[in-house]
């Protein structure tokens, strides 16, 4: 949907990097054969370069876990379950726990600072409540050391303008 809009494709180890022009502040993660990470243009202008490879890094984090795998698994039980309220509910709390679970995994990598500032400025641009709370639980966690962080070889070899 977005290939005709891609304003650059870079080959990364483990998934492809797709930037794109958009006014909106958008960045998601493409499961699959040839795994994919959108940054849309207004992420970049919007957010430093600490904030953006923290981003790069929960998107990475979700490709790297599997994360699409858990999120099909809940979609499907809650197609199995109809218009059931747990099925929904499933599928509701499997979303939440992916995307914290890519906040951890890019707050130890990127810093917990970098991210929560950065979901903190999303979530202004975009009106998002959910990612503001997450910003906010990131501050109430130990995390390790800046000497012990280490983004994947596939985030931090990324050249952002």
């Amino acid at each position: 949907m977005l290939a005709p809009v891609a304003r650059s494709r870079e080959a990364r180890p483990g998934f492809t990097l797709v930037r794109f022009d958009s006014d909106e502040a958008v960045a998601f993660a493409v499961p699959g054969r040839r795994p994919e990470v959108f940054i849309s243009s207004a992420v970049e202008e919007l957010l430093s370069t600490a904030q953006l490879g923290a981003v790069l890094a929960h998107e990475y984090a979700h490709l790297r876990h599997r994360h699409g795998w858990a999120l099909r698994i809940a979609s499907i039980n809650a197609f199995c379950l109809g218009r059931l309220r747990p099925g929904r509910a499933l599928q509701r709390a499997t979303k939440l726990l992916v995307e914290l679970a890519a906040d951890d995994a890019a707050a130890r990598q990127a810093g917990a600072a970098n991210l929560a500032n950065a979901l903190t400025l999303l979530a202004e641009s975009v009106g998002d409540s959910g990612m503001q709370l997450r910003a906010t639980r990131l501050t109430s966690k130990r995390w390790p050391p800046a000497s012990r962080r280490r983004l994947p070889k596939a985030i931090a070899a990324t050249v952002l303008p």
